[in-house]
């Protein structure tokens, strides 16, 4: 259950849970609220793969670079902050 406070994923692409027809190229990500993205960590196949995060100011959609990811099961982990709440999660999805 999330809370008014709570810092969440509302909508993301790929969805979490989602099967894509690769390669994928970025990540979009969009928050319940406007929040810093502090990080982003893809891993795949290959292992972890950070990505670079620069977040000057609080927004609701993010849009992060990806290397071109292939055939293959993903999880990407994200932290955030948003007037001083902090919140973490993971999306995973999957290539072919």
């Amino acid at each position: 259950m999330q809370t008014a406070a709570s810092l969440h994923i509302v909508s993301s692409n790929p969805k979490s849970g989602a099967t894509v027809t690769g390669p994928v190229d970025e990540l979009r990500l969009r928050f319940s609220k406007p929040a810093r993205l502090l990080e982003v960590t893809i891993s795949g196949p290959d292992g972890d793969m950070p990505t670079m995060v620069d977040s000057a100011e609080e927004t609701y959609e993010y849009s992060i670079p990806l290397p071109d990811l292939g055939t293959g099961k993903y999880e990407a982990r994200w932290r955030a902050s948003a007037a001083g709440v902090e919140g973490s999660g993971r999306l995973i999805f999957s290539v072919r």
